[in-house]
């Protein structure tokens, strides 16, 4: 973590002809010219004004960051980065334990800019405006163990889906798809708000609670 980066990032001043990204030179401009900022700075700087006050901080290649690149940025291969993420990391969560599960999840998700919060953004399953799609593996209700955790982030769809069915054949697991037809292409970045399940980001892994 402490040699992440981020950028400081304004929906209001983004919404004046996408220059809501903020350069230590130029003050708010476009996505491409925004300047990084490492942890220590991150947590001593101020947030620059903006004409809602709605600064915060994006971590570099985050959901949100890629999906801002996705709308903001004119650099192509950057651009679609988010649109080709295929990260699957079933077998390091499953690993030799999957009689703890019974069962997968295909769930849309979207990190949320929140303004003025040093930690940056949150991850939220958001099935009706998701910005990726994540798989999710249930475990079996026992004591106080329940819920799902994350096992893979996808930029679309029909990469989730392959990956839960490859799951499903091996261990023969059903999967419950939530991502209702017409949220299957993702949505854009710009915009935030609060609320719906928040899910914390635990080691590139992340689990929530949740009905199967």
């Amino acid at each position: 973590m402490q040699d992440s980066q981020f950028i400081l990032y304004s929906p209001s001043e983004a919404a004046n002809s996408g220059a809501g990204f903020w350069s230590a030179e130029d003050g708010w401009t476009q996505f491409d010219k925004a300047t990084p900022y490492g942890v220590h700075l991150r947590q001593v700087l101020p947030f620059p004004r903006s004409a809602h006050g709605d600064a915060g901080w994006v971590l570099v290649d985050s959901i949100l960051y890629l999906s801002l690149a996705r709308e903001f940025s004119v650099d192509d291969d950057l651009s679609q980065k988010l649109d080709k993420l295929d990260d699957r990391y079933g077998d390091r969560v499953i690993a030799a334990r999957a009689e703890l599960f019974d069962g997968l999840e295909i769930q849309g998700v979207r990190e949320e800019h929140q303004p003025g919060d040093s930690a940056g953004s949150c991850v939220e399953v958001r099935n009706e405006a998701p910005q990726s799609y994540s798989v999710y593996v249930h475990y079996k209700p026992e004591g106080d163990r329940g819920g799902v955790e994350c096992i893979g982030d996808f930029g679309g769809h029909p990469r989730a889906v392959a990956y839960a069915q490859e799951l499903s054949k091996q261990y023969g697991w059903p999967v419950a798809d939530f991502v209702p037809e017409e949220a299957r292409l993702p949505s854009r970045a710009s915009g935030f708000s609060v609320g719906h399940l928040a899910v914390r980001p635990m080691s590139g892994q992340r689990q929530v609670s949740a009905q199967f």
